[in-house]
This record gives C-alpha cells, structure tokens and sequence, in this order.
C-alpha cells in the first residue's frame, strides 16, 4: 500500500523505478496491494479472536473492572473510613514543608498503599483462576465455539472500524468539513481566508487517500458499498 501511495500523492523515487515498471507490479501487486492488506488485517483480528476466546477475554475484562473499582474504592476508603483517614493525616503530618498540600499528599499516600493492596489480592485471584481454567479439560467443540465466538466479534470490529474510516475519509474528500467550517471561515475575514486554504489542502489530501482506497477491487467494493456512507452519506 505504501507503494501504491507514493505515486498518488505525487512521491517520485528514483531507486523504485525497477518496481513500478516491472510486470508483476503493473499486472498484479498494484492493484491488489490494498487489498492484501485488508485481508491481512481481518484475517489477523479473526485469529486473535479465535486463539483467544471469548471466555478468557471476559475474564480479562472483569479483571480490568476490578481493577478499576479497586482504585476507586481506595479512593473511598481513604476519604470515609475514620481509620485510613488517620493514617492519611499522619502521614501529611510528617510533611509539613508541603504547607496547604500535605494533606491530599498524604490522603494519596494512603490511597496508593490501599489500591496497591487490593490490586494484588486481584491479581492473585486472577492467575489461581487462569490456573484452573487451563488444568480443566475443556471439550474440543466448547473451545471451538468459544473461539468462534469472539473471532466473529473481533470480525466485526475490524469491519466497524474499515468502515468508519472509510466514512470519515469520504466525508473529508467531498468537502463535507470545508461545507461545515465554510461560513465561519467566510465571516473570519483574512483569519477565514488562511482557514479556507488549509480546508482546501485537506479536501485536497483525503481525495488522494480516496484514490488510494478505490485502487484495489476489494478496498474499492467496500468503500463504495459502506452501510455508514449509505445510511449518514
């Protein structure tokens, strides 16, 4: 892709002439660089997905919530609980060079020693669960399915994500900001007129990446055939 972009945004290297000029590139790898790419990509997120499974990914998710409400609960318990909340003042007691500020030093002390606590009997917790997970035998049809499961998740992220960048360069490549910031820009005076000239290069720019993503049959296809540009375009 990188190859097939350099020509397009007007990139002359002299050391790639040999590639540009040679049969495969004209015949093959020009026109389907991008889409290799694209297939790359999904095949990769679908992968990922399956060598993962949806099971353990929740976990890691619970696991990262957990962690999250440690830090909060620490927040909490250093404010609330008159016991933590002595400690937090002995501790701003032995900064008085910090004046006004040695309280909350010493309230985010002990708030750190909390969280710190809490997040190692969480981790802890979390790797006796991996532990277990793996001494169980899960069933090769469970594991399947489980591994199915989110390699159609992590598909249909990355086809989300294909297509909303797909949307924001269209939107970009057909003035769809220059209409926006238009009247604004006209109104500015001089200042309107600079912010006219850099709206321009960016419409300029996002037709080039346009032409890009229109340079191969599948990324073609797909950009032009985008539920996003066909339900907000």
């Amino acid at each position: 892709p990188v190859f097939v972009a350099l020509p397009l945004f007007g990139v002359q290297i002299a050391d790639l002439s040999a590639l540009y000029e040679s049969a495969v590139w004209q015949n093959v790898l020009s026109g389907h660089a991008l889409d290799l790419l694209t297939v790359s990509a999904c095949l990769l997120a679908v992968r990922c997905g399956y060598r993962v499974g949806l099971l353990r990914s929740l976990w890691a998710i619970l696991t990262i919530l957990l962690c999250f409400g440690a830090a909060v609960l620490s927040v909490v318990l250093t404010v609330q609980a008159s016991v933590f909340a002595g400690w937090a003042a002995s501790f701003a007691a032995r900064l008085p060079s910090l004046g006004a500020y040695a309280s909350v030093v010493g309230k985010a002390i002990m708030a750190g020693i909390i969280f710190v606590v809490l997040l190692i009997v969480i981790l802890v917790l979390s790797a006796l669960i991996n532990l277990l997970m793996k001494k169980l035998r899960t069933p090769d049809v469970l594991r399947a399915i489980d591994g199915a499961l989110l390699a159609l998740v992590f598909g249909a992220i990355f086809f989300a994500f294909a297509f909303a960048l797909d949307l924001g360069v269209y939107f970009l490549a057909h003035g769809g900001m220059e209409n926006a910031f238009g009247a604004l820009a006209g109104a500015a005076g001089s200042v309107g007129s600079a912010a006219e000239g850099a709206l321009g290069a960016v419409v300029a720019f996002m037709q080039k990446v346009e032409a890009l993503f229109r340079s191969a049959p599948l990324s073609a296809r797909l950009y032009a055939y985008n539920p996003f540009l066909l339900l907000f375009g």
